[in-house]
């Protein structure tokens, strides 16, 4: 939660670089149970699901948005816990909202 604090609050900007991989993570045994054949198809991993947008919480986030409300987003994430397409924090934060609305809180970008 500290790095999101700091991005959130604007301390710090994320320049983005690569996420080196750990061999283990104790939230990978608690929280995913999303199994491979339980993924939504790969067709539909370009669209975020959130919520409509009268019921999100964006604080100061713009909303970034096609006419029916879907988000304008190929920089998606899902939850391995539930399956949820939501888009990323660079995008509306669906996903990180979804973080914080459910506790899912482990995510694969797409």
């Amino acid at each position: 939660k500290g790095y999101n604090y700091i991005l959130d609050n604007k301390l710090a900007t994320d320049s983005g670089g690569c996420v080196l991989p750990i061999s283990n993570c104790p939230h990978v045994e608690d929280h995913v149970v999303l199994q491979p054949q339980d993924l939504p198809p790969r067709h539909s991993w370009s669209v975020c699901t959130h919520r409509p947008l009268n019921e999100i919480k964006t604080g100061n986030a713009k909303e970034v948005t096609n006419d029916d409300g879907v988000c304008s987003s190929h920089e998606n994430w899902i939850c391995l816990h539930c399956g949820v397409v939501r888009c990323s924090r660079y995008v509306n934060g669906h996903a990180v909202q979804h973080y914080e609305d459910d506790g899912h809180c482990v995510a694969l970008s797409l």
